[in-house]
């Protein structure tokens, strides 16, 4: 990892920023940056055996790999909010599920439908979920994440809403989101889907009865 002493950053810095400056210069800085690192790498490390060798190999992988951490896969993740996944995965991935948890933490709520009077009286209802947002883009990268949903403008033709429409959608969300939800709306989501399910088991109980 990169991350050295403040001190020992404060003596190599000045160096590091003379060589970037005149990199700015050169129109082929794949070349350069490869060129410089090669340098580098054969004045450390070119002059040992095996397990010298090894060391180097181990920096390397070591830089690849904190670039694919802090910068590829963040970038790599933000396209796929915006535009889609292309493998058809069931279940996104845990960067886009934490993120796609904060905003319905924020900004998100489940809450009960209720359908038509049965024959008895009685009303039924489905637990579903919705995202409010002005910025619609989060809300197409939010459905791009879960996979589902629909996208509609309110009334006042300014806020945005993202709603989970069908059954067994809210539960999916919370099954994905739990770890980055608040135990509020957990046990909100908790407490309508084990209403839901008690009143489709009676409902059926009564189908069989009749």
């Amino acid at each position: 990892m990169p991350y050295i002493k403040k001190e020992e950053r404060e003596k190599l810095d000045h160096w590091v920023d003379n060589v970037l400056f005149h990199m700015s210069s050169i129109e082929g800085k794949d070349g350069a940056v490869n060129y410089v690192i090669t340098r580098i790498i054969d004045d450390v490390y070119g002059n040992g055996g095996y397990a010298v060798f090894n060391r180097a190999m181990g920096v390397l992988e070591c830089v690849k790999q904190e670039l694919w951490d802090r910068k590829v896969r963040p970038y790599e993740d933000n396209k796929i909010r915006q535009s889609g996944d292309v493998y058809n995965e069931a279940t996104p991935t845990e960067r886009n599920l934490a993120w796609a948890a904060g905003l319905f933490e924020g900004e998100g709520c489940f809450y009960a439908s209720y359908h038509e009077k049965r024959k008895d009286g009685t009303r039924i209802f489905h637990t579903l979920a919705s995202v409010a947002q002005n910025d619609i883009g989060l809300l197409e990268q939010f459905r791009n994440v879960v996979g589902f949903g629909r996208i509609a403008i309110g009334s006042n033709q300014k806020t945005h809403y993202w709603y989970a429409t069908r059954v067994g959608e809210a539960a999916k969300l919370l099954e994905w989101f739990r770890p980055w939800l608040s135990k509020r709306r957990i046990e909100r989501a908790e407490e309508l889907l084990l209403k839901e399910s008690q009143q489709v088991i009676q409902k059926r109980g009564n189908n069989v009865h009749n």
